[in-house]
């Protein structure tokens, strides 16, 4: 369980800076909302923002083609630490669900 929390710890500051950086409009109200929920051994990370659409799994493809270390580390990181990773966007709201 230590492992998983710390993967849970490093998912959710990695995506939150994402959002920060990448997702916020200036002049615009923006939100993020974390939740953490547990179903027996795995624990799933929801995060939904109101940021710019961002699909981190199409990120992740396209990133792992060019195969550079520096680009989109972070999300190397937790697609490969992760069991699943799903995105949408539903209402003009990204929902990214990370089963660690």
């Amino acid at each position: 369980m230590k492992r998983k929390c710390c993967f849970i710890s490093l998912f959710v500051e990695e995506i939150s800076k994402n959002i920060v950086e990448h997702g916020f409009s200036p002049g615009q109200q923006n939100s993020v909302v974390v939740k953490l929920i547990q179903s027996g051994e795995t624990v799933t990370v929801s995060i939904k923002d109101t940021c710019r659409h961002f699909d981190p799994t199409l990120y992740y493809e396209k990133v792992n083609e060019k195969s550079s270390i520096d680009n989109g580390f972070g999300i190397k990181m937790i697609m490969k630490l992760s069991k699943n990773v799903i995105y949408t966007n539903n209402f003009n709201l990204n929902n990214l669900l990370v089963e660690v």
